[in-house]
């Protein structure tokens, strides 16, 4: 009677680990999954279409830069973007919204910091108008310079140890001169 019991109970704690997520609502993607993705990025932000520009995916981060239609949403034509985090659960390989970042400028950043551990900093931006060459980003005492090679631009910094979340970020042109802080 008692293996029945404990056998029945092991069962139903199985079943509800199985169904729970479709009882709640998640921010989870399968980033393999581009009809995931899309889904997620139309529910958290309430758009009924959108286009992906770019995606990038660096250690535990996945970015998506993206663009709303704006003859559906009335809304501008403004690059966004959308971070997920990969999800540390045994029980998930998925990634959970970490936060975004929208911008009417050509180029700016998202920062994040996770309790002093790590401070992540991602750069978006559309190179299509401003023709910069590269662009550098400044956390603390530690400087990072990067060639622009796309028009459209779109890189993940994670920096350990570090608590300072600030960034100060310029735009140069061929012959190094700052054309934009951003």
């Amino acid at each position: 009677m008692k293996k029945t019991i404990l056998g029945a109970i092991a069962v139903l704690l199985v079943v509800i680990l199985v169904l729970s997520p479709m009882f709640y609502k998640t921010n989870s993607v399968d980033i393999n999954n581009k009809n995931s993705i899309i889904s997620n990025i139309l529910e958290l932000k309430g758009y009924t279409s959108i286009n992906i520009m770019k995606e990038k995916k660096y250690y535990d981060y996945y970015a998506v830069l993206f663009k709303p239609n704006p003859k559906s949403d009335n809304s501008e034509e403004n690059l966004e973007l959308i971070i997920y985090k990969k999800n540390q659960s045994f029980l998930s390989s998925n990634y959970e919204y970490y936060g975004g970042s929208s911008s009417t400028k050509n180029f700016n950043t998202f920062n994040g910091n996770e309790k002093g551990e790590k401070t992540t900093i991602i750069v978006y931006g559309d190179n299509r108008s401003t023709k910069a060459y590269s662009y550098s980003i400044k956390n603390s005492e530690i400087s990072y310079k990067k060639d622009i090679k796309a028009d459209l631009v779109l890189d993940i910094y994670v920096i350990f140890d570090s608590d300072n979340c600030s960034s100060v970020n310029e735009l140069y042109d061929m012959n190094e001169k700052v054309i934009d802080i951003f």
